[in-house]
């Protein structure tokens, strides 16, 4: 599931799409849940699969991603294309679950990621996948898009694609990494639903620029 060969004697575990494809890993439990909780203690993982009605407001701030060979609960799943669990990202053409994990190198040999090379070290990386968790599917994969906090675009900031609003549905969503360390990331996630502020009085920093209304150049 990747570049093995690199990891030499080292484990790699495979990426957060297809762990939580397989069963082996979920989104992010609430703060405070033990590190390897079973789905009978009550840990669903919803904290962490954000749709738009999780965006009350345009930005979820201070969100922690914990590096992924330390916890069951290890990713942010964010669908920007549903309303709520009922309704399913691939029903809207061009709009994937976008997947954000968290990779470091274990320094212990033999532990979970000790074969994570050093371009992927402390790196949130980013995937998207249709998020079907079905081994009778065939023709889905997961898609490594992009990975930072040295994004390809040399800054702390992915934004994905656009896909136009249907029934309060699609936009984009912009994620920035607000610090790294050994064994956890702090992201801030908006969801965008104008690539230019153009909405000049509703009290939400509809373009994810980091300002609302008349705050933003845009409506001035």
């Amino acid at each position: 599931m990747g570049d093995y060969s690199k990891a030499s004697s080292g484990l790699l575990c495979p990426n957060a799409p297809n762990m939580y494809r397989i069963g082996w890993a979920k989104p992010l439990n609430e703060p405070g849940t033990p590190a390897f909780a079973s789905d009978a203690d009550g840990a669903s993982g919803a904290f962490g699969n954000l749709t738009v009605a999780n965006f009350t407001s345009n930005w979820i701030r201070g969100l922690v991603i914990p590096a992924q060979g330390t916890r069951d609960d290890n990713m942010i799943v964010v669908n920007v294309g549903a309303g709520g669990p009922e309704l399913e990202a691939e029903r809207i053409t061009g709009v994937n679950r976008y997947y954000f994990s968290y990779r470091v190198q274990n320094r212990t040999s033999g532990g979970y990621d000790s074969g994570i090379t050093s371009s992927f070290n402390r790196k949130v990386l980013v995937h998207s996948y249709n998020g079907i968790q079905s081994e009778r599917v065939f023709g889905f994969k997961p898609n490594l898009i992009d990975w930072g906090p040295n994004f390809q675009s040399k800054t702390s900031t992915w934004t994905s694609p656009f896909v136009a609003l249907r029934g309060g549905l699609g936009g984009a969503v912009r994620v920035v990494v607000v610090s790294t360390s050994d064994t956890q990331a702090v992201v801030n996630i908006c969801r965008m639903t104008e690539t230019r502020e153009t909405t000049c009085n509703d009290g939400f920093d509809n373009d994810c620029d980091g300002a609302a209304d008349n705050e933003d150049g845009d409506c001035q």
